[in-house]
């Protein structure tokens, strides 16, 4: 059909995507890292029409020969290396090649591949150590269709996968898990409980939540519908360069993005926000917690940031168009480096906070789209090195009332260029 056409394969080099047009190049690359590609380019036949059109025709033909035998993948992969003068795959990798999940779990302990399109799981448990990594490129990535309610387990690793639950599912007591590269549908909520959980370029499309667990989530992201959200409750852990996000334009929302709740938690260089920012929902929702927001941005929501007994650190961010952003009862309330703009709707304040002992310094709050720039309610706050302009009702306003005072109300502000402020 193609002749002696050349038909690149695609390979990994590093953190890059590139074309093989020549031998010398898949002997480069003709290793771990690439294996899924290389099981997927000899079951599509691009390994056999490589060297068809680079006139190796006994490669080809041997090829050709092994897989109409019936030989083992990494078998075949392995007499290619010898032929091309590449590193042979030393490990036994186990291919799944039955359509129920569990059939191919023959050992407790295994590494397999996934090389068909589509898997189901009906257990509720899986024995053992298991690796499953998907072997076909996106995006043919392959499909896990999980029909129960809950799995448990030992340790799962689950890489190159798309998992659809028909409903409600719970992760639950595992002593690790870790996903890489792994797509979440349900039409309900999705839960990981009492177990520890690593996350790397995943998706989620709906209701997620963490309970008592170890979090290590890295670019992943959160887009949520009319049911969706994310709850971390009675967790700890990290949340890095993830995006949480609401996009569906409309009057219907969830009332919060991002809920955290009795929580240790840092979130770095992540984004909360709602593409439609005629929004009714509020973002980051914090109770009882202690969180560290660096280098992230919150926009396009009600309350952006919403803080109750909480600790809360900012540093290095940018929090903007919200209606308001505000914080309740937090002993200990930092805002460095950053810049809060475009806030305030309706006479409403860029930043309120009651009760509270703040420290904000080095940052600028400026353009509100209505109200204050800070507004202070029986609060004890220094403010330091900031610049304060360009709001409408006000720059900074600082009240005492005996109905909230839990603290000695005091306000210092040093070194601040406080300007072109109204009222």
């Amino acid at each position: 059909m193609f002749g002696r056409a050349l038909i690149p394969l695609i390979l990994k080099d590093g953190d890059k995507e590139i074309q093989v047009k020549e031998v010398d190049e898949l002997k480069r690359l003709f290793n771990t890292e690439n294996l899924p590609r290389l099981l997927s380019a000899l079951d599509s036949g691009k390994l056999e029409q490589f060297f068809f059109a680079k006139r190796l025709d006994h490669i080809k033909e041997k090829i050709a020969q092994m897989r109409q035998n019936g030989e083992d993948a990494i078998e075949i992969l392995n007499y290619v290396a010898e032929q091309i003068g590449a590193g042979k795959f030393s490990l036994s990798f186990e291919r799944a090649s039955k359509r129920s999940l569990a059939e191919n779990f023959t050992e407790e302990d295994q590494e397999l591949y996934l090389i068909l399109s589509s898997y189901s799981l009906t257990e509720s448990s899986i024995k053992g150590n298991k690796k499953l990594i998907g072997a076909l490129e996106e995006p043919n990535t392959a499909r896990i269709e999980v029909n129960t309610g809950k799995l448990t387990g030992k340790n799962l690793s689950l890489k190159n996968v798309v998992l659809e639950f028909k409903g409600d599912f719970e992760f639950e007591a595992f002593e690790s898990l870790s996903f890489q590269n792994v797509k979440f549908e349900s039409r309900g909520r999705i839960v990981f409980a009492n177990l520890k959980v690593k996350l790397k370029n995943c998706h989620f499309n709906t209701l997620v939540e963490f309970n008592n667990c170890e979090i290590d989530m890295q670019e992943s992201t959160f887009s949520m519908s009319e049911i969706g959200g994310l709850s971390v409750l009675n967790s700890k852990g990290k949340f890095m360069r993830c995006k949480v996000f609401y996009s569906e334009v409309g009057e219907k929302s969830n009332d919060r993005l991002f809920y955290i709740r009795d929580s240790e938690l840092n979130i770095e260089g992540t984004e909360v926000f709602r593409d439609n920012r005629a929004s009714t929902t509020n973002g980051v929702v914090i109770e009882n917690s202690s969180v560290s927001l660096k280098e992230c941005r919150v926009y396009g929501l009600m309350h952006g940031i919403m803080a109750l007994d909480s600790r809360l650190y900012i540093s290095q961010s940018e929090i903007f168009e919200n209606s308001t952003n505000l914080v309740i009862g937090s002993p200990e309330f930092e805002v460095k480096d950053s810049v809060i703009y475009k806030n305030g709707e309706e006479k409403l304040m860029q930043f309120c906070i009651i009760n509270s002992k703040a420290l904000i310094e080095g940052s600028k709050i400026h353009d509100s789209k209505g109200g204050i720039g800070i507004y202070l309610l029986s609060s004890k706050a220094s403010i330091k090195d900031c610049e304060v302009f360009e709001n409408l009702q006000g720059g900074i306003i600082s009240i005492n009332s005996s109905e909230a005072n839990e603290i000695e109300p005091e306000v210092e502000i040093e070194n601040c260029n406080i300007h072109n402020n109204h009222r």
